[in-house]
C-alpha cells in the first residue's frame, strides 16, 4: 500500500468517524476536495463509462421507488435478498436485481458480502415520503425537458428564452408551460410543492444572517408597513422574521396570489397580513420599509424579471430596501448544484440563477443597485441588498 493510499484511507475513516460533528460548511469543502479528487482520478474510458450509467441513476431510482423495493429497504432491521425483496414486493429476483445494483454502484443501498441488500442512510433519505416525492419530480419532470432541450435549442439557434413560453418543456406537454401544466395535474402540483417546501425548510434562515435589527432601522426609521414578503407562498420566511420581530415597529405583510392567500394559515400566521397580489403589477404597498422576495427572479428571464423589479421599485420611498434572497454564482468554478439548477431554471420556465454581474445588470435596469450582498451558504445562497439608485 502506498503511502498516498494509507493517508486518503486514514482520512476517510476519520470523515465517517466525526462526519456527524462537522459544520455544515466544513462538510462542503470536504465534499468538494472528494469529487476533486475522484476526477482527477478517473481515466477518459471511465468518463466514456460514467456517462452510459448517468441515465440509468434517476431510472433505477424511480423503478426502486414505484415497485416499493426502497421502501421495503428502508423499513428492514436487516439485510434482504433479491428473493426477499420479489416476494413482498414487485417483481422478480432478476429484475429486482438488476435495477437495486445500480442502486448499490451508487451507495443508495448497501450489500453485504453474502450478496444481501440493507439500507443505509441515504436508502433511509430516499425511500422517505420527501425522497419519492424528489424521485417522482425529477423523473416525471426535469428528465423529460433535459431530453426535449437539445432540440429545443437547436430550433432557436441556441438563444436563450424570451419567457416561460418560449422554453424546451412545451416540447413534451403538449405546448404547456410549467405553471399551465402543473395547474392542470394536481398530482404533479403536489408533488413540486411538497419538494419545494422541504428545499426551503432546509436552507439558511436569513434572520440569522442578515443583520435585520442594524440594516431595518437604518432603511426606514419608522415605516407603517416594516416588511412585505412578495410571492411568500405561505409565509414561512415572513413567519422567521415575525418570531424575532427585533424590537422593530411596523406591519408585516405577506402577499401572493389568491389561491395560495386563501390557503394561508391565519393562525399560523398571526400577527401578519395576507394579500393578494400579482408582481406583474405596480405594488400596491407604497414606501414600505423593506420589500423581500425569496427565489422569486431566477423562475422569469431578464426581461420578466426585469418587469417585477419595476413595480417594487415604483413603490420604494428613497429609504426603502428590496432583500433579495436568491443565488448569486460566482463568475467563475460554479458548484454543480447550481450550475445544473441554473439550466434547469432556464429550460423549464426561462429563468436562471445569476453571478453578481448579472444581477448588477439586472438591477440597474429597473432604477436599483446593489448596497450589499451577504453570503449563506457555500452554494451562493445570499441576500442580495438593494435601494434605489
Amino acid at each position: 500500500m502506498s503511502l498516498l493510499q494509507a493517508a486518503l484511507e486514514q482520512a476517510l475513516h476519520q470523515i465517517r468517524t466525526n462526519v456527524t460533528s462537522f459544520s455544515d460548511a466544513l462538510r462542503s469543502r470536504l465534499r468538494n476536495i472528494a469529487l476533486e479528487i475522484a476526477s482527477a482520478l478517473e481515466s477518459p474510458h471511465e468518463t466514456h463509462r460514467a456517462l452510459w450509467c448517468a441515465p440509468w441513476h434517476p431510472t433505477a431510482l424511480k423503478v426502486a421507488a414505484d415497485a416499493g423495493w426502497l421502501q421495503l429497504l428502508a423499513s428492514s432491521d436487516r439485510p434482504l435478498t433479491v428473493e426477499e425483496i420479489a416476494a413482498k414486493t414487485k417483481g422478480t429476483p432478476t429484475v429486482v436485481l438488476q435495477f437495486v445494483r445500480v442502486l448499490t454502484g451508487l451507495g443508495y443501498v448497501g450489500q453485504n458480502d453474502s450478496g444481501a441488500f440493507v439500507a443505509n442512510e441515504k436508502t433511509r433519505t430516499l425511500a422517505s415520503e420527501l425522497g419519492v416525492s424528489l424521485i417522482a419530480l425529477t423523473t416525471d419532470n426535469f428528465v423529460r425537458t433535459a431530453q426535449a432541450t437539445p432540440t429545443w435549442l437547436a430550433r432557436k439557434d441556441y438563444q436563450p428564452p424570451r419567457g416561460v413560453s418560449d422554453t424546451a418543456m412545451p416540447l413534451w406537454t403538449g405546448g404547456k408551460t410549467m405553471w399551465e401544466w402543473m395547474e392542470e395535474h394536481s398530482d404533479s402540483r403536489a408533488v413540486f410543492s411538497k419538494v419545494m417546501a422541504a428545499e426551503q425548510s432546509v436552507r439558511p434562515d436569513w434572520t440569522l444572517i442578515y443583520p435585520c435589527k442594524e440594516r431595518m432601522m437604518r432603511s426606514s426609521p419608522s415605516p407603517e408597513v416594516l416588511l412585505v414578503d412578495i410571492g411568500g407562498n405561505t409565509g414561512l420566511h415572513l413567519r422567521m422574521f415575525r418570531d424575532r420581530r427585533f424590537g422593530l415597529p411596523g406591519e408585516l405583510v405577506l402577499q401572493d396570489l389568491p389561491g395560495n392567500v386563501e390557503a394561508v394559515d391565519a393562525t399560523l400566521n398571526a400577527g401578519i397580513e395576507a394579500m393578494a397580489y400579482d408582481f406583474f403589477t405596480p405594488q400596491p404597498v407604497k414606501g414600505a420599509g423593506n420589500y423581500y422576495m425569496s427565489r422569486i427572479l431566477h423562475d422569469w428571464s431578464d426581461e420578466e424579471a426585469t418587469t417585477i423589479l419595476k413595480n417594487q421599485a415604483g413603490a420604494m420611498a428613497t429609504g426603502s430596501r428590496l432583500l433579495i434572497n436568491d443565488f448569486v454564482l460566482p463568475e467563475a468554478k460554479t458548484a454543480l448544484f447550481p450550475a445544473c439548477l441554473s439550466a434547469l431554471m432556464m429550460c423549464n420556465v426561462g429563468g436562471m440563477e445569476r453571478t453578481r454581474s448579472q444581477w448588477e445588470r439586472l438591477l440597474a435596469g429597473a432604477g436599483m443597485r446593489i448596497m450589499d450582498i451577504i453570503s449563506m451558504s457555500e452554494d451562493g445562497d445570499s441576500i442580495i441588498e438593494c435601494a434605489l439608485v
